[in-house]
């Protein structure tokens, strides 16, 4: 039997999944530790931004590109596991932008 997937609610859940004690941070400091986090344990890199108390975006990062990227947006209540598929998703975007610059820089 497959475990039940933990919901996350808001900001507060999320904060917890990357072991921030929202006792102990403001939610503007979680959210800056949220996207430290992202940006550094990743790959490539991802962005996080939060536009509303209730929706979270996510959106690759590629060095030297000035394009955008694709947006993978999630609003609350989203599992933990729908919010790792959107992380892993940005941030292969991000290395896949990044393969093509290198390729092109190649030609």
């Amino acid at each position: 039997m497959k475990d039940e997937q933990r919901t996350l609610n808001g900001l507060r859940d999320l904060a917890s999944v990357f072991g921030i004690d929202p006792r102990e941070h403001t939610l503007v400091r979680a959210k800056e530790r949220i996207a430290r986090r992202l940006y550094k344990d990743t790959a490539c890199g991802i962005s996080f931004h939060m536009p509303h108390p209730a929706v979270v975006v996510l959106a690759g990062y590629c060095e030297g590109f000035d394009g955008e990227l694709p947006s993978h947006a999630l609003t609350f209540p989203f599992t933990e596991d729908e919010f790792w598929n959107a992380v892993q998703a940005a941030d292969e975007d991000g290395c896949r932008q990044a393969e093509v610059l290198e390729v092109s820089d190649e030609l």
